[in-house]
């Protein structure tokens, strides 16, 4: 009967401890709606809590967590953050949790690890998935048009003489129509990506996980087949109205994915180099502070994945 019960108990583990990271994780997101920029540090930890129950606990507890997040939202804030919760957080935090977690074994060698250039992949894809999504559920062109309006106005009233320009004002309004539905998944793709850093690195440690460290500068690669799609998402750009926010969304999602490996090239190349620390520290210096330079980061990994297509383990089952 005692051994029944110890049974019992380890089955129910992990469904508890996913139950209880979800609960984390949706108070994480809800307390978002207290504007302060320690609620924003909250909001943007919220797929931590479900990162650490998959990684840590298996996908049991993963899926409990993702579930338990989503039931919590609806509970504390309706049936619409829960849906714009679960497509934006939740799916893309679960499956990289999964993917990270899972390998193929090999009898006498070393177990085979999902690899991280793929589960970048896929986290970028359901990141612009979920933000297409999410803005066709909330009219996202109606959302981002009222936000563009209260933009111009705003600066209006700071500087009559732009207000008196009606060319500079229509021109900032179709600007921000873009940069919005580019500028979210993007952001949000960097959010969910160091969040994952982080759960790898806190469960290895914990000894919960056992998937070896990874080395990001040689595994952050995007498959070769992330160049075409990201072409047609660009050349989509060119569309007007909602196909072109869509075609937005996913360039977004995907430029940063690519940002990434470009990063992941030189901190790759630099290895070994007298150079390597005052080139890092004014590429990350200047992509935070002008940003331009992000864009030499979007080409570089846009080479890298042309030139030396990553072992990407598509034939991975």
């Amino acid at each position: 009967m005692q051994d029944s019960d110890q049974t019992m108990n380890r089955s129910f583990s992990p469904l508890l401890i996913g139950a209880a990271a979800g609960a984390a994780a949706a108070l994480l997101s809800v307390g978002s709606v207290v504007q302060s920029t320690f609620s924003f540090i909250l909001f943007v930890l919220s797929p931590l809590p479900l990162m650490l129950a998959g990684l840590g606990w298996g996908p049991v507890a993963g899926f409990a967590a993702a579930a338990a997040c989503v039931l919590a939202v609806a509970s504390f804030a309706g049936s619409s953050p829960a849906i714009v919760i679960a497509l934006s957080t939740v799916l893309p935090a679960s499956v990289a949790a999964y993917l990270g977690g899972m390998a193929r074994l090999h009898e006498g060698a070393p177990a085979e690890w999902y690899p991280l250039g793929r589960i970048l992949f896929a986290v970028t894809g359901l990141i612009a998935a979920g933000f297409v999504a999410t803005g066709i559920y909330l009219d996202f062109p109606a959302i981002t048009a009222e936000l563009s309006v209260e933009l111009v106005k705003r600066i209006a009233a700071a500087d009559p003489a732009f207000a008196a320009d009606p060319v500079a004002t229509m021109a900032l309004a179709n600007s921000v129509l873009k940069i919005i539905p580019f500028v979210q998944p993007a952001s949000w793709l960097l959010v969910i990506m160091a969040n994952f850093w982080m759960a790898l690195a806190i469960s290895r440690r914990s000894g919960l996980f056992r998937r070896p460290k990874d080395d990001w500068p040689t595994s952050l690669k995007m498959p070769s087949g992330a160049l075409p799609l990201f072409a047609l998402a660009m050349a989509g750009t060119f569309l007007g109205g909602g196909f072109g926010m869509i075609a937005w969304c996913i360039a977004g999602a995907f430029s940063m994915a690519f940002v990434f490996t470009g990063f992941a090239a030189l901190h790759r190349l630099s290895r070994g180099k007298p150079w390597r620390m005052t080139a890092l520290w004014i590429a990350y210096a200047t992509s935070l502070t002008i940003g331009i330079p992000v864009l030499a980061f979007l080409f570089a990994g846009l080479y890298d994945t042309a030139k030396k297509p990553a072992a990407d383990g598509s034939n991975f089952n």
